[in-house]
């Protein structure tokens, strides 16, 4: 089976962020309202740790240890875009999978090698109460399953609009000039 996965760093999809709020509707994209700024207040004042926003080499270390959970997992990543603020994951896996156990996995080892990254010492506890992963991911994820060719199509076409787009994002951040 096909999958995408798409989660969000802490924090960084909070209503009422820069690039507006929007919802992918079957490759439409609707832009909502902006909250109203004491809600997108209250809720930033709600976080109990930092908003997240990844730099390169953190990303790397996402990157990296997601190939090693797929091979630890028995799951194909077919596609990883790891960006400042989300993380996109198109894979595959056999049918018996539990795929929400999966996804666990796929948010909480990056998450752990993060943490040992930055010296945290929570990534080395044993205590199954620390959640390192809430200080680097939002719980919310979207997980969808591509059973048709045309969706893993869409799905490859859509990684790659979106890694351009971040490319050329960076670069042009890169390229500027004060």
């Amino acid at each position: 089976m096909h999958y995408i996965l798409t989660f969000p760093a802490y924090g960084t999809w909070l209503p009422g962020p820069a690039r507006g709020m929007t919802i992918d509707i079957d490759g439409d994209y609707l832009v909502l309202p902006m909250p109203d700024r004491f809600e997108t207040a209250r809720r930033r004042d709600a976080l109990k740790w930092p908003i997240i926003e990844l730099n390169e080499v953190q990303r790397s270390i996402v990157s990296r240890d997601l190939d090693r959970v797929a091979a630890i997992r028995n799951f194909t990543l077919h596609d990883v875009i790891v960006a400042p603020d989300c993380v996109h994951i198109r894979f595959s896996c056999p049918p018996d999978t539990n795929v929400i156990r999966l996804v666990q996995f796929m948010k909480g080892a990056p998450a752990r090698a993060l943490s040992i990254a930055i010296g945290d010492p929570a990534a080395l506890s044993n205590d199954n109460r620390t959640l390192i992963h809430h200080k680097w991911w939002s719980r919310q994820y979207r997980l969808q399953r591509l059973s048709l060719p045309s969706q893993v199509d869409r799905a490859e076409v859509l990684l790659r609009k979106r890694r351009e787009a971040r490319s050329a994002s960076e670069g042009s951040k890169g390229n500027h000039t004060s």
